[in-house]
């Protein structure tokens, strides 16, 4: 009989949790990750029966989180990158004061220590024993500088299932998250080269943040209008990055033209108009603000300005 928590559940929530850990129970990492996505995002007192234990009620795990983690944990032993990204964050996020106790009412804390001590030392002896008979990369040797100087045992571990994601499994957000925390450390060159590393699996917010620095050259990037451009533009073309939207709008409408008078981005204002209301749409305060202004002026759509207040009083409007 089901326990009385499963009936908080509904039907197809229910068959969703069995179908994911019948997947991961014959082989799917990808069910394993989407079982634990499923439970992170479920009320703690909320649960179901399960043949195996994963979901079934444990009074030895206090949290579906917890039961969230043991599924992430299966995901990331069968090689699944996403799994390894989204616990080493959480890990990542741990903020422990001066060596102090962890507050047991702060439940994510704890939840992270049980974790650990359940997963923690195991995991990283077997992935470590498995990278042993590689090589070590110039970008090991940089993680394993930043990891060095933290002395917060949780964080350090974050870091290490950081790396493997991004350097075993070339995991794009993975690899943008390192580039971050080396640009942090003052570290351009290794920044750059995660970057680049980031952006060729089209992770979108590289490809922005790699056309920003191209666009001003900073950061270990030398400016260039014209890759600029074509970040901002795969970016937006991709995944539908809002920024980038807005950016590659910018460039379009008024054109971008070397000193010495070469092209670099055409003039195309009506394009420029289709980024900034495709940016507005998806939630962009600057792309509805650069609509009106087209609107206002008559660039890149035919000048209207009932259209123009109309869609500053909605869309605009605090």
């Amino acid at each position: 009989a089901e326990n009385e928590d499963s009936q908080l559940l509904s039907p197809y929530l229910r068959l969703a949790l069995h179908l994911y850990e019948e997947g991961g129970n014959r082989g799917s990492a990808e069910g394993w990750y989407n079982l634990g996505h499923l439970l992170w995002d479920m009320q703690d007192d909320a649960t179901t029966s399960s043949s195996s234990g994963i979901i079934a009620h444990d009074s030895n795990y206090s949290t579906t989180k917890e039961k969230a983690m043991d599924a992430f944990h299966n995901a990331m032993e069968m090689g699944d990158a996403d799994a390894m990204y989204f616990v080493a964050s959480q890990y990542l996020s741990y903020e422990e004061g001066g060596g102090e106790e962890v507050d047991d009412d702060d439940a994510l804390h704890l939840l992270l220590s049980n974790t650990f001590n359940r997963y923690g030392p195991e995991f990283l002896t077997s992935t470590s024993t498995k990278n042993s008979e590689s090589p070590s990369t110039p970008e090991r040797l940089a993680v394993s500088s930043i990891t060095s100087n933290n002395n917060n045992q949780y964080q350090q571990h974050g870091y290490e299932i950081l790396r493997l994601a991004a350097l075993d499994h070339n995991h794009g957000p993975a690899l943008h998250h390192l580039a971050l925390l080396h640009l942090q450390n003052d570290n351009t060159e290794e920044f750059r080269h995660l970057l680049s590393k980031s952006a060729a699996t089209g992770h979108p917010d590289s490809l922005f943040l790699r056309g920003h620095c191209h666009h001003s050259g900073t950061d270990g990037h030398a400016q260039d209008l014209r890759a600029a451009f074509d970040d901002f533009s795969a970016a937006a073309d991709g995944d539908g990055h809002v920024d980038a939207m807005v950016s590659a709008g910018a460039m379009l409408h008024r054109g971008v033209v070397s000193d010495d008078g070469i092209v670099v981005v055409v003039r195309d204002q009506q394009r420029a108009f289709d980024l900034y209301q495709r940016a507005g749409e998806l939630g962009s305060v600057e792309g509805w603000r650069n609509v009106v202004s087209c609107y206002a002026t008559g660039e890149g759509v035919p000048k209207c300005l009932d259209t123009a207040k109309y869609i500053a009083n909605t869309m605009l409007k605090e």
